[in-house]
């Protein structure tokens, strides 16, 4: 009498992808919270999915370095950060199933750009009536995704804020 073996095979896991659905773009201003990285339901497998969402801290161009469990919220569907990034990360996801299978999500990088400064204007002025103000001067904006842009603004009561049509330049000059 012969011993017979039953070998079960399992399928694989499958659609285990992840994205940032806050923001969308997956770049945020350093301070910036939450980022919130969405995860589909996967298929395949045995049973219902468990996770473990992980971490790289070096991967500026391509992840390297070590992948880290995230034990805060690290073990849902998505991950919401509630703490705020100083530099870029990256991310995935590890979905389980019942059985012996696991997947690994692709990677989703959350782009961190340095915050705003030097964002200086001139110093305060005291004219007569009917008198044109000097230039006000703004000093060049360092940090963020690129080149900067500008807005000016004006204010009687130093609270509340209208946007100048057109007043967009580094410098303004006011009527």
């Amino acid at each position: 009498d012969s011993a017979m073996q039953v070998v079960q095979i399992t399928s694989l896991i499958n659609a285990n992808t992840i994205s940032p659905t806050t923001p969308i773009s997956g770049e945020i201003c350093s301070g910036q919270v939450p980022i919130v990285i969405g995860g589909t339901v996967p298929t395949g497998g045995v049973g219902s999915y468990t996770y473990q969402w992980q971490e790289n801290v070096n991967c500026d161009i391509s992840p390297t370095g070590t992948w880290t469990n995230i034990t805060v919220g690290g073990t849902l569907q998505n991950y919401t950060l509630m703490s705020p990034l100083s530099a870029t990360r990256c991310f995935r996801r590890i979905a389980y199933d019942a059985g012996d299978c696991s997947s690994i999500s692709n990677i989703a990088q959350v782009q961190v750009y340095p915050v705003i400064s030097n964002n200086i204007i001139a110093a305060s002025q005291q004219i007569c009536n009917n008198t044109a103000p000097a230039l006000l001067t703004g000093t060049q904006a360092f940090g963020g995704s690129g080149t900067p842009t500008y807005q000016w603004e004006e204010s009687a009561d130093g609270i509340n804020f209208t946007l100048l049509s057109g007043a967009t330049g580094q410098d303004y000059q006011p009527g």
